[in-house]
């Protein structure tokens, strides 16, 4: 383009040559035009038209079968032609444009259908980073909540651990037995320092101080412990750093890493207090079940259903007598009484009095009495039933009853007694004083013997009399026994009755005994007043005096032991009898 501006700056001339070259160059140029600036048309150029043939149209116009008109037209297509090939350069240029639109709709298509798996994916991969950085910040925010709760769960433990009333430890058992861990409560139990119970020596340390005997016990537990992999429970005695004895009871278990057992955590309590404890309860135990099973008085121990859970001996064997109850049965008479009579305690009644027959035939009396008891941390209560053999006490008082009647008939005989001494000294005197006197004929004299004697014998009799009533201390004297009981069967026969005779027999010997006179006739006296009860209707009281042979009764030097042997008749063989005749003493 710049060479041809330089021709038509020198030769306007060149104008024609260069238009019909552009011209022939360009097939789409149809007309060129060079102009003068002045408006001077220098040059121009025009395509060659090319010559086409003539399209001639024919048709002939037709009406029931007559030919009414033949229209006939020529045309010439070089215009069109022209349009045509324009317009096939453009259906071609738009064809063009058509695939490769359709082209790129195509590959826009399949790239959307191959892409949009992987959109897919990268979308939930970036979905899953999301929730996965929003998971790992959540759990790095609980990581360190976890972190800060296990140092708190650390320090309560480790405090709890440290505060704990007993030995809190580890141990290794992995190679050599080592102690990992002991807590400050070790000082105090054990009266030793951590410094000596060292991690390297503190197990040695402490299985020294426990003895022997205890050491094979603990061992056992463990090694079954550790083959059960359960937990184990035992006491044995630990040597303080005082020398004194403790008592612990040591609960551990086995750890196991791998399968294998690694190491053992445990606690370690001082009972020695409960267990001195203990013993003293177990002695006291001891001591109250001694008590209850000798006391005697029957004991019987009912639930809330008044049913026998616990008696004593005593008790036992009484309420075979009065019930046919045994230990866990109901109880719910004695002896034929309600036992809820028993909880009757009016203001002056506070026992009961059950008359029962023993299987000799003999009446036996209880005493019995029963009080509610409240039940103990949660028990529902019961009640305890004493029952006591009031027989031979209910004897003792029937026989302190007579001895008052006696005592009371002796002051009121030593009443009398003294009277008639002071008359009978009266008699005694004055018919002394006559006898000495002279003058007197024979028969003056033996009626003033008479008297004398009669005077005599009367102060005998309240001498007998002032003996059995006084209360005297022991006055022992060598008598002789035979003279003694004959002398007193003169004042029985005073006051027993006129239908009992009273005598005296003896296997013959001398019977020179030490004894108090008063007491002895005491004795008799009772004897014979007892054996007058036991037969009402009369009999034969007899007095028999033997000596015992037996060498082995009385020591070398000493005078061989006497028998007073007391028999009767009448109803002296009544079943009643020797209780009347024998009373306890």
């Amino acid at each position: 383009t710049a060479m041809r501006a330089d021709l038509l700056l020198h030769n306007y001339a060149n104008a024609e040559l260069v238009l019909r070259k552009w011209g022939e160059k360009h097939e789409k140029i149809v007309m060129a035009r060079a102009t003068a600036p002045n408006g001077f048309v220098i040059s121009e150029y025009r395509a060659e038209e090319k010559a086409v043939d003539p399209f001639r149209l024919a048709h002939t116009v037709m009406q029931n079968n007559t030919e009414i008109a033949f229209i006939e037209v020529d045309l010439d297509f070089s215009v069109l032609d022209r349009d045509f090939k324009g317009i096939y350069r453009r259906m071609m240029i738009g064809s063009l444009v058509f695939v490769v639109l359709m082209g790129m709709a195509l590959w826009y298509t399949q790239r959307v259908v191959a892409l949009n798996p992987l959109e897919r994916e990268m979308a939930l991969r970036e979905e899953a980073e999301k929730r996965l950085k929003d998971s790992h910040d959540m759990l790095g925010q609980r990581v360190e909540e976890r972190t800060e709760e296990l140092k708190r769960s650390e320090h309560s433990y480790r405090t709890l651990a440290v505060n704990l009333p007993g030995i809190v430890y580890r141990i290794s058992l992995k190679d050599k037995k080592s102690v990992q861990f002991f807590n400050e409560t070790v000082r105090t139990m054990t009266g030793y320092s951590l410094d000596i119970l060292s991690p390297e020596e503190g197990f040695v340390h402490y299985w020294k101080r426990v003895p022997k005997s205890d050491r094979q016990r603990v061992r056992k537990h463990v090694k079954e412990s550790i083959e059960s992999d359960q937990p184990y429970e035992v006491e044995y005695r630990f040597t303080h750093a005082d020398n004194g004895t403790r008592y612990f009871l040591e609960r551990g278990r086995p750890v196991f890493e791998n399968g294998n057992p690694s190491h053992i955590d445990g606690v370690v309590l001082d009972i020695t207090a409960s267990r001195f404890s203990e013993q003293e309860s177990k002695r006291l135990y001891s001591t109250l079940d001694t008590l209850v099973n000798n006391i005697p008085i029957g004991i019987i121990l009912l639930d809330s259903d008044n049913r026998i859970a616990l008696m004593n001996p005593i008790g036992e064997n009484y309420l075979q007598h009065l019930s046919d109850a045994r230990k866990g049965d109901p109880l719910t008479l004695l002896a034929n009484k309600p036992l809820s009579d028993l909880l009757i305690t009016p203001p002056h009644i506070t026992r009961h009095e059950i008359i029962s027959t023993g299987t000799d035939g003999r009446t036996v009396v209880y005493d019995a009495a029963a009080r509610n008891i409240s039940g103990d941390r949660g028990g529902g209560g019961g009640m305890v039933v004493m029952i006591r053999d009031v027989t031979e006490e209910r004897e003792l008082q029937q026989w302190a009853q007579t001895h008052e009647k006696l005592a009371a008939v002796g002051q009121l005989a030593s009443g009398i007694a003294h009277d008639f001494s002071n008359v009978l000294t009266c008699v005694v005197g004055f018919s002394e004083m006559l006898l000495a006197e002279q003058g007197r004929s024979t028969e003056e004299m033996r009626q003033l013997k008479a008297i004398h004697e009669s005077g005599m014998r009367g102060t005998d009799l309240i001498g007998q009399i002032l003996d059995f009533s006084r209360t005297s201390v022991d006055d022992r004297r060598p008598i002789d026994l035979e003279e003694a009981v004959r002398g007193f069967i003169k004042f029985l026969d005073r006051i027993l009755s006129d239908d009992i005779i009273v005598t005296v027999e003896s296997t013959g010997g001398d019977y020179t005994v030490n004894a108090d006179v008063t007491k002895l006739q005491q004795v008799l006296a009772n004897l014979a007043v007892n054996a007058r009860d036991a037969m009402p209707e009369g009999g034969r009281l007899n007095f028999q005096l033997s000596l015992l042979v037996t060498g082995s009764l009385s020591a070398p030097g000493e005078a061989p032991p006497f028998r007073i042997c007391l028999t009767g008749t009448g109803y002296a063989s009544r079943s009643r009898t020797p209780a009347r005749a024998y009373p306890k003493t």
